[in-house]
């Protein structure tokens, strides 16, 4: 099978010929390298946005961004902090983002748009003035680009109290509103709740056979209260939506999940994307997750200190999960973190070749 075929056949539940291994484009050497890599078995998963919005009645002013730095920047390492700004009728707001310095693919909100509870019907006022429309022709495109070599997502935004905490608020914010100022914190969620079906809807009849939310989720943060009340609904809304158009639904779910397992296993999305392990700071025991999930296909994203071990260390923790999840199906092996440059390709190397060995595990 290609490698489109293998993880698609995986998605769906079918015994697979040894374990997929895949990663983000981004993170694949250029060249001979990375072909030999693919060669070898490496599935690539890209993603584009689902739709395209477009604000009505708000001027979005931008100054620093990254786009905007000088040659000799982009040369450079960087950590410039970028500033966004809503004029609206209603008033403005504004946030802060910084681009981290070494490999430039994450960015982190320093300074939220909500800075006060007057804030919040700003932000109402953004979305209720936000159409969206269909972006097909970027998803064909980087089909057609990708063609059997892997799969392109249908990427679709936060669940709404994802972007409420992790985009618009900030956590301590969120905290302090959720008790101070209830009413015109769930007006926006409802409201956002109302736009993500529009978003939803356009994905659903994309051509990605795989719709993507990057939610970044946490049980230390949401906790099993705020997830049975805002998202295990949602989920299941947006999953009956996907599931009627014939596809697929993930759910980037990268923090610790083990208050949150039981209320998951209720959760009908078919894809926990970025599961993260407990070596690497995961709270969740790898055999309880796919013994728990066993009608979802779990992408496990392998710890990035893979990148400062030598080859036997890695065969060798490489090993040790092929051991794990010899009596499962529903195990993947997924790179959705940066590795140090100088070990990229050793370390890849060393997953792809001892996962095509025949249950080797070097002591």
């Amino acid at each position: 099978m290609t490698a489109r075929e293998t993880i698609l056949s995986f998605f769906k539940g079918k015994v697979q010929d040894g374990i997929p291994f895949s990663t983000y484009p981004t993170f694949v050497p250029r060249g001979e390298k990375g072909r030999e890599l693919r060669n070898r078995g490496l599935i690539l998963i890209d993603y584009r946005s689902a739709s395209l919005s477009q604000y009505h009645n708000v001027e979005v002013e931008i100054k620093g961004a990254p786009g905007q730095l000088s040659d000799r920047e982009k040369e450079e390492p960087y950590d410039r902090i970028w500033t966004r700004t809503y004029h609206t009728p209603m008033g403005d707001v504004s946030e802060k983002i910084r681009r981290e310095a070494i490999y430039g693919t994450s960015e982190w909100v320093v300074e939220h748009l909500i800075k006060k509870p007057s804030d919040y019907r700003i932000l109402q006022y953004i979305l209720e003035n936000c159409t969206y429309e269909e972006n097909c022709e970027a998803l064909k495109r980087a089909q057609s680009d990708l063609g059997e070599d892997g799969i392109v997502y249908a990427e679709v935004d936060r669940s709404p109290l994802q972007q409420l905490m992790i985009e618009w608020v900030g956590i301590e914010r969120f905290c302090l509103d959720y008790h101070d100022c209830l009413d015109p914190m769930e007006k926006l969620l409802s409201l956002a709740q109302e736009k993500q079906d529009l978003v939803y809807n356009i994905a659903a009849h994309s051509p990605a056979e795989v719709i993507w939310a990057p939610d970044n989720l946490m049980g230390d943060v949401v906790g099993p209260a705020l997830y049975k009340k805002y998202l295990l609904p949602f989920y299941n809304r947006q999953a009956e939506l996907i599931h009627k158009a014939g596809k697929l639904y993930a759910v980037h779910m990268d923090g610790r999940l083990a208050s949150l397992a039981d209320l998951i296993k209720r959760t009908n999305i078919d894809i926990v994307d970025s599961l993260t392990l407990p070596e690497a700071g995961g709270d969740l025991p790898l055999k309880k997750a796919l013994a728990m999930w066993k009608e979802k296909s779990i992408l496990a994203n392998i710890p990035a200190f893979l990148g400062h071990k030598n080859s036997n260390e890695v065969r060798r923790y490489i090993g040790g999960l092929k051991k794990d999840v010899l009596s499962f199906n529903n195990f993947a092996i997924q790179f959705s973190e940066d590795l140090p440059v100088t070990s990229l390709w050793e370390t890849l190397s060393t997953i792809a070749e001892t996962l095509t060995e025949k249950g080797t595990i070097v002591e």
